[in-house]
C-alpha cells in the first residue's frame, strides 16, 4: 500500500522484481504484466473479466487449451554470461578470486586454471543452449573468454551472431562479470546441473539493467563433458522411464509398486520438501520395474526413485 494507487502500483512492480525463485515455476513475470497493463492501472477500471479482455497482453503466447507454445528468450548478453558461467563451473574456477594466485597455488602446469592453448591459437569451445543457440566459447590465458552467441537458423543475415568478451569470477551465488572490458555487472546467482544440462538462474543488480526490465535471467547449457546419450535422459532408448527426485526431500507415499500399471502423467509417488507436499509423476505408460526407496527414506536431488518399462517393450504373459 502507499498514499496513491499509482505509488502503491510500483512498489508492487518492484517487490516482485526483487523475488529470487529458482528450480520451480513461478507466476512472477505473469503477475508483474497485470500489475504493469494500463487496465490495471487506471483506478476503477480492474473487474472479474480483466483476464478475458487482456488475457493475450500480459499471457503472450498462452493457447485456448492454457498451454504456453512459446517463452521469451533470454538477450544476447544473458546467454553469453550463462555460458560464461557454465565454463567456470566446467575450469573448475568456481569461488575462484584470483586466478594467478590459485595457479601458483595449484603449481602443477597441467591444471584446469593453467589457461587453454591449441596449437596455432587459443582453445575454442562450442556450448550448446537448451533453445537451440550455440555458444562458440575462445579462451584466454588471463582467464577471459570471447563468446560468440548466434541461433541456428537460416535468419542469421536478419539476426547476425554477436560476440561479448567476459571475464570476472563467481561464488555460491554471487557472480560479477566485466563485459566487453567496460560494462561491470553484479548478479545474484543460482546454479545447479540436473540431466545433463547446467541451469543458470540470474538476478542482476545494475540499475542500468534493472530500470530495462533485465530483472532475470534464466539460461540452460549442456555440459559437453556428457556424452549425448545421457542427456534429456527421462526417457532411455531401451523404453525406460527413469523416474528422478526433482528435489532433496522424503518420501511420504508410494502409489504403484513392482510390477503395477502406469499411465503417463500419473502420480507414482508423494515427496515431502521445504514443508510442502510434490507429486511425482510417471513419465511414460508402462510397467513399474523397480522402487528404489520405501517411505520415509530421505532422498538428494536427482537420485533415481523407480523405472517404468514402456508398454510396448514389455512381453505379453502367455496365455
Amino acid at each position: 500500500h502507499d498514499e496513491t494507487r499509482e505509488k502503491a502500483l510500483k512498489k508492487l512492480v518492484t517487490s516482485l522484481k526483487e523475488y529470487q525463485i529458482a528450480g520451480v515455476p513461478t507466476n512472477i513475470d505473469f503477475l508483474i504484466r497485470c500489475a504493469e497493463h494500463e487496465g490495471f492501472q487506471k483506478a476503477g477500471a480492474v473487474n472479474t473479466g480483466f483476464l478475458d479482455d487482456y488475457m493475450d497482453d500480459v499471457m503472450p503466447g498462452m493457447s485456448e487449451d492454457g498451454v504456453v507454445s512459446e517463452t521469451v528468450p533470454a538477450p544476447p548478453m544473458a546467454m553469453a554470461i550463462g555460458a560464461f558461467a557454465s565454463l567456470l563451473q566446467l575450469d573448475g574456477r568456481m569461488g575462484v578470486k584470483d586466478l594467478e594466485a590459485e595457479r601458483r597455488r595449484r603449481q602443477s602446469p597441467w591444471n584446469s586454471l593453467s589457461g587453454s592453448w591449441a596449437i596455432g591459437g587459443n582453445s575454442r569451445r562450442e556450448l550448446k543452449l537448451a533453445d537451440g543457440t550455440s555458444a562458440l566459447c575462445t579462451s584466454y590465458r588471463d582467464g577471459s573468454y570471447d563468446i560468440q552467441v548466434g541461433a541456428e537458423c537460416e535468419d542469421e543475415k536478419e539476426n547476425p551472431p554477436v560476440t561479448f568478451h567476459i571475464n570476472g569470477t563467481m561464488s555460491s551465488n554471487q557472480m560479477e562479470v566485466v563485459v566487453n572490458h567496460s560494462h561491470r555487472i553484479f548478479l545474484t546467482t543460482a546454479m545447479q546441473e540436473k540431466d545433463g544440462m547446467f541451469q543458470v538462474c540470474m538476478w542482476p543488480k545494475s540499475p542500468e539493467l534493472l530500470n530495462t526490465g533485465s530483472y532475470f535471467w534464466e539460461v540452460s547449457v549442456e555440459n559437453p563433458l556428457l556424452p549425448s546419450s545421457m542427456l534429456h535422459s527421462s526417457t532411455a532408448s531401451s523404453g525406460q522411464g527413469i523416474v528422478k527426485a526433482p528435489m532433496p526431500g522424503k518420501i511420504s507415499r508410494i502409489n504403484f509398486g513392482v510390477g503395477d500399471t502406469v499411465e503417463e502423467g500419473e502420480v507414482l509417488l508423494l515427496m515431502e520438501a521445504m514443508k510442502m507436499e510434490h507429486t511425482v509423476l510417471s513419465p511414460i505408460s508402462g510397467v513399474v520395474q523397480s522402487v528404489s526407496y520405501q517411505v520415509n527414506d530421505v532422498v538428494a536431488d536427482g537420485a533415481v526413485l523407480a523405472m517404468v518399462e514402456s508398454v510396448d517393450e514389455v512381453e505379453p504373459e502367455a496365455i
